[in-house]
């Protein structure tokens, strides 16, 4: 068992109080172990920036701390336990007269995720407002606020050394996803026709390879290509869908690539902003657009703009739906995009709102634009901008959003 000495001297009393710190073993032991029997502070994580308290008291007044001491952990190597070896106290929290009362004291420490008032210091105190510890196994008492990682022991007057054995609580307060480097994102995916809004058949899914990544930036453009992309598994249908838990953190947007190697078309993203830094899950339902139907609209962005292609520069393609069903007469807005509507035959671009086949278009829609269509009562939501020679379809829904 690696001990941990905390500090060599809290007071000038004789002898000196010695804090020294044990991982819990035993029975009762509620932290992990590496492969033998005995516990060591390497098999505790502490991936994430904490701090440590120290607290030394009367058990009878346990609002009127002689020690509290609040020091921040110095992170070794390992990010493990061990890095609060030799931590040394405050200075500032011993006793003005320098010494302890001789008498039984308790002493306290508990480890705690860093934390900083509005001072700007560190705010260890607000974290153990009702700081208790279990009589069976010593350890803080478990609920949302206790501190991760705690135990307490007794001094006595002569004792040579007062070992603390640390157990543990929730430890995942101070291993999450962003300090670790891990996050165990779980994908879920289907896919939609663009022309019969309907799930694809097996005949399709099967030449369907879907994968997803975060879109980088190169210069003033965002590509997707292979090595920023992890492949989804198919899994047992029907329906056809697909699913991935990934070893990957997205920090602003995660997108969907649908690539048919059976039509040889364009590959289509799908993709979603990420709404918080641990955000763990994310339902896709991506949208396959045939060859000739892209050939098909392509040709209708020609009329305007025959130097257009989507190698090389990429294209947003949008449908605004009401029940299922493409609806017109809707004006679509993404700030600082250009937005053209398919007319009714499929052939041009033109007006200035959505036909029967509710499909728009943008060529110059920066990546990570919000789209808003007013559709009947409520207003439809969608994510997306140009990726290079990627198709980004956004889907705008009277009756189910896509949350920008």
């Amino acid at each position: 068992m690696r001990r941990l000495v905390l500090v060599a001297c809290v007071a000038c009393s004789t002898p000196p109080l010695t804090i020294q710190l044990e991982v819990q073993s035993g029975a009762g032991r509620t932290c992990p172990r590496g492969t033998d029997l005995d516990p060591k502070c390497e098999d505790v994580p502490l991936a994430c920036e904490s701090m440590v308290l120290v607290r030394v008291l009367d058990p009878t007044q346990p609002l009127s701390p002689f020690i509290s001491s609040c020091v921040q952990v110095r992170q070794g190597a390992g990010k493990n336990l061990c890095s609060i070896v030799t931590l040394p106290l405050d200075p500032t929290s011993l006793p003005a007269s320098g010494e302890l009362p001789n008498r039984t004291l308790e002493v306290q420490v508990v480890v705690l995720p860093l934390q900083q008032g509005s001072d700007g210091n560190l705010d260890c105190d607000s974290s153990v407002q009702n700081l208790r510890f279990t009589s069976v196994t010593g350890v803080p008492e478990s609920d949302s606020l206790s501190p991760p990682i705690g135990g307490h022991a007794y001094y006595h007057p002569g004792d040579s050394v007062t070992v603390v054995e640390l157990g543990c609580n929730d430890l995942d307060v101070l291993n999450l996803p962003v300090c670790t480097g891990t996050t165990n994102t779980h994908i879920n995916a289907s896919v939609t026709e663009l022309d019969s809004l309907t799930g694809v058949g097996s005949d399709v899914a099967r030449n369907l390879a879907l994968s997803v990544g975060e879109p980088v930036a190169v210069g003033s453009a965002y590509e997707l290509t292979a090595d920023h992309t992890q492949p989804l598994t198919p899994l047992a249908g029907p329906p056809p869908s697909w699913a991935a838990d990934l070893d990957t953190q997205f920090t602003s947007a995660a997108c969907l690539d649908v690539r048919d190697a059976g039509d040889l078309t364009t590959d289509t993203l799908t993709c979603a902003r990420v709404q918080s830094a641990t955000q763990k899950n994310f339902d896709f339902t991506g949208v396959h657009v045939t060859k000739e139907r892209l050939a098909g609209i392509v040709a209708a962005i020609h009329t305007q703009d025959p130097t257009f292609a989507v190698d090389g520069h990429g294209l947003v393609l949008g449908i605004t739906l009401d029940q299922g069903l493409p609806v017109a007469g809707i004006h679509v807005a993404g700030a600082g995009a250009t937005v053209r509507y398919l007319s009714a035959d499929g052939q041009t671009l033109g007006a200035d709102q959505t036909t029967s086949t509710g499909i728009w278009v943008s060529t110059d829609a920066p990546f990570l634009t919000a789209w808003a269509a007013p559709i009947h009562t409520a207003t439809a939501s969608g994510f997306g901008g140009l990726i290079e020679d990627k198709v980004t379809v956004v889907v705008l829904q009277a009756s189910q959003t896509q949350t920008p």
